[in-house]
């Protein structure tokens, strides 16, 4: 799954706090980062928009639906793996409103 382009981050997620994170995407288009809350985990960690997550922990993500990604990010503690990749051209491609209709908020 790795590239040149891809890296490895470590989110810090304890108890109640929220990852901070909001996905976009799934369903053979790629699970993607549509924003991330200031402050969170996610944006201590350096996670940035318009990154495709390709692992959370070992769970691969690159043909995950959206719903099953949530699924896999959802009641995590601890330290959380994540492999990431810059993809503007992938998350350009995104159906024409996805973007906005189709997001999973993490926390």
């Amino acid at each position: 799954l790795e590239d040149v382009s891809s890296r490895h981050v470590i989110l810090h997620k304890s108890g109640s706090t929220p990852l901070g994170l909001r996905i976009v995407g799934g369903r053979g288009t790629g699970v993607f980062v549509a924003a991330v809350a200031s402050g969170s985990a996610s944006s201590q960690c350096g996670l940035q928009p318009k990154e495709q997550i390709l692992q959370f922990n070992d769970i691969d993500l690159t043909c995950a639906t959206h719903s099953g990604a949530g699924r896999a990010m959802l009641g995590l503690s601890g330290d959380v793996r994540v492999l990431v990749t810059s993809n503007d051209e992938g998350f350009g491609q995104l159906p024409r409103g996805m973007e906005t209709q189709d997001q999973f908020y993490i926390r």
